[in-house]
């Protein structure tokens, strides 16, 4: 079984993915990285660049270009969901913290109300719960 380097706010995104994403390589990374999480993958929390951000186009020299604004939203992450870097767990585990401490309560906004992606993951979130009922 393999482990994925996952910054913590990346827990978020991964929820919501549509096929959407930055670049084509951005896109297929993500689809590839989501199928070893769903397929049992373990997840080790990591402060920087991760699994994900290797194809995205806005890490330049291991830094992201939003870095202030991503750390921001890890930082929101690890607090509500009570965990720190290093430490790892399944992807349903990690995803279960998510729903429990940030979205059950409602805090997604507080924690990337300001990300350029925002909008559509309130918009798959209403879907889903919308399909719920």
């Amino acid at each position: 079984m393999c482990t994925c380097d996952l910054r913590p706010h990346h827990a978020l995104c991964t929820r919501f993915f549509t096929g959407k994403g930055y670049s084509p390589e951005f896109t297929r990374n993500m689809e590839r990285v989501l199928r070893q999480l769903r397929g049992g993958a373990q997840v080790r929390m990591v402060a920087g660049a991760d699994s994900l951000c290797a194809a995205c186009p806005n890490l330049a020299q291991g830094v992201c270009s939003s870095a202030e604004k991503v750390e921001r939203y890890d930082a929101a992450v690890l607090a509500l969901c009570g965990i720190k870097p290093g430490r790892e767990l399944t992807y349903a585990e990690l995803s279960a913290l998510v729903d429990r401490s940030i979205l059950a309560p409602g805090l997604l906004e507080d924690v990337c109300g300001d990300c350029e992606w925002h909008s559509l993951c309130r918009e798959v979130m209403h879907s889903r719960a919308t399909r719920a009922l």
